[in-house]
């Protein structure tokens, strides 16, 4: 079952914004409940294989469309994406649900935003799990995502990051809203590093409507519902998200702590070229992680969902 098709999905406007949402609650009195960040650009279906687990184990989930995706607000202004004022949207939401604690877990740019809740609002979060994309601590300023290629090309042969480059152009938009399926498709193929990721790779491919083939991790049924949603999506404003990391600079961050204290499991993804050596930068800034490897790629969730589903519940229930 499609996870817009649970019951209870509702809009609410919580920091000034709506935010298309659905709250499952706990049906276990010990079991905490879970407030899922997702990331670029398929939106909660990324989720779609760990919630039906932790429902079915009894812990509680929260789930929202973050801002530009679905049916929550879609705001012109980069500055609008704040991932603080994301984070002040979701603690009005949780006491509008009447839920005092949770656990956050965010995905892709979900991550971030799940950190800063975390560390803006410790006496709300019980513990933070992040998937893939690192903590990185907040009041550093935009990504220097040049800085990044430059590092690391010599060591692994490609640029990592220099899709984002493209996609904070001015064509990005309206090439990505023309090619839907393509965009799935490339992002999903275990080549990422070349298809998508290095220079000029992305944008080159989706000229050509490149469409590698459905990857055995996923059904036929899900990647045509992720491809009918993204058709349905304003690109615009999804890739506001790449213009506020690498081009805005959230002065409120400064004052965050720059540690991560609290119990924290980071979901390590092998093969996502993205991420790589993840784990080694954010070893001086924690004081409580726990890491997780998996040999899959970005879309681990999917990819591993049993595995990760497995490694999360055994997280939250006080093991290693």
């Amino acid at each position: 079952m499609s996870l817009f098709a649970l019951p209870g999905w509702k809009i609410g406007t919580f920091n000034g914004k709506s935010y298309h949402y659905v709250h499952i609650a706990a049906t276990s009195s010990d079991k905490p409940t879970l407030l899922l960040f997702h990331g670029f650009p398929i939106s909660v279906l990324a989720f779609r294989k760990l919630v039906p687990r932790l429902v079915g184990e009894g812990y509680g989930v929260v789930l929202p469309e973050l801002l530009g995706y679905g049916a929550s607000s879609k705001p012109q202004d980069v500055a609008e994406y704040s991932r603080l004022g994301m984070a002040d949207a979701m603690v009005e939401l949780l006491a509008a649900e009447n839920v005092k604690k949770v656990v956050a877990l965010g995905h892709d740019w979900g991550s971030p935003i799940a950190a800063r809740f975390a560390l803006k609002y410790p006496e709300i979060t019980e513990r933070l799990i992040l998937v893939g994309v690192p903590f990185r601590p907040p009041g550093q300023g935009p990504l220097n995502t040049k800085a990044i290629n430059d590092r690391v090309k010599p060591i692994v042969g490609y640029e990592p990051l220099a899709y984002m480059d493209w996609f904070v152009s001015d064509e990005a938009p309206k090439v990505t809203s023309e090619h839907p399926e393509a965009l799935i498709r490339l992002m999903f193929d275990k080549d990422l590093a070349h298809l998508w990721c290095d220079h000029g790779a992305l944008e080159q491919n989706l000229k050509k409507d490149m469409k590698p083939s459905t990857p055995e991790w996923i059904s036929e049924d899900d990647m045509q519902e992720t491809i009918e949603f993204m058709r349905q999506q304003d690109m615009s404003a999804l890739l506001k998200y790449y213009h506020l990391a690498t081009t805005i600079f959230e002065e409120e961050e400064k004052v965050l702590p720059q540690r991560l204290s609290l119990p924290f499991l980071y979901i390590e993804c092998r093969n996502d070229p993205t991420t790589l050596g993840a784990v080694a930068i954010m070893k001086d800034h924690c004081d409580d992680m726990t890491v997780k490897s998996f040999a899959a790629g970005h879309w681990v969730l999917e990819e591993d969902s049993e595995g990760t589903s497995k490694v999360i519940i055994e997280w939250l229930s006080g093991g290693e």
